[in-house]
């Protein structure tokens, strides 16, 4: 009885890493992709809120959401410039707050 309860102990736990390999390997392409289509949206976003005529809240928007997708040290500037230019003392006191805190990430 002893051999075979040491038998059932060799018994592996995970799949062979032949199985694995295929998941990791469409995983690793879907990530490649959906960092290909972000840079590239990201690379046509900023440009464009360059030379929007829209308000500074809306151009401060757009910014912090491309700075969420890359940390960029100019899109930092952007965004606050943007936030600088904002007449609403409450939300132009946000808009800063925001630049702050993304400064220290």
């Amino acid at each position: 009885m002893d051999d075979q309860n040491s038998n059932q102990s060799n018994v592996p736990v995970n799949p062979p890493a032949s199985s694995q390999s295929g998941a990791d390997s469409s995983n690793s392409e879907a990530d490649d992709i959906a960092a290909a289509v972000k840079k590239e949206a990201l690379a046509a976003l900023v440009p464009l809120v360059d030379s929007l005529q829209g308000t500074p809240e809306h151009k401060f928007e757009l910014l912090m959401n491309a700075l969420q997708a890359s940390p960029d040290p100019k899109l930092l500037q952007k965004a606050l410039a943007a936030a600088l230019q904002i007449e609403d003392p409450s939300f132009k006191a946000e808009a800063l707050v925001d630049v702050m805190r993304q400064a220290g990430y």
